[in-house]
């Protein structure tokens, strides 16, 4: 019984921990976006120069012209002539080997040794 409460209780503490660990990064990231609203922090102009119109000369119209090689480089494939194929078709006939005749057996005569 005393392992049954200990672990629901390391599941609640995991659970408020979750929690706070989420509540500081949406924190942190509220801050950082908010940052010059916070600390009051103005933003400084920057300084305009004004120019009289009569003492400056008359714009030069500039034209820039680009030149590019869209063609790259060319690429020669050189296929050659098919020639018909000739196809050579072999045949295998066989034929039963003749046997010989028998060879004539020769009698021999009942000779006495003695």
């Amino acid at each position: 019984m005393k392992e049954v409460v200990e672990e629901g209780m390391s599941n609640l503490k995991k659970t408020i921990i979750g929690i706070l660990t989420t509540a500081l990064t949406a924190a942190g990231a509220y801050v950082t976006t908010h940052i010059d609203q916070l600390f009051d922090a103005e933003e400084e102009a920057a300084p305009i120069e004004q120019v009289d119109q009569a003492s400056e000369p008359a714009p030069v119209e500039q034209k820039a012209e680009q030149n590019v090689n869209v063609q790259g480089p060319t690429i020669n494939l050189t296929i050659p002539q098919q020639q018909p194929q000739t196809r050579v078709i072999e045949r295998v006939i066989e034929k039963p080997v003749a046997t010989p005749a028998p060879a004539p057996v020769k009698e021999v005569e009942d000779e006495d040794p003695w």
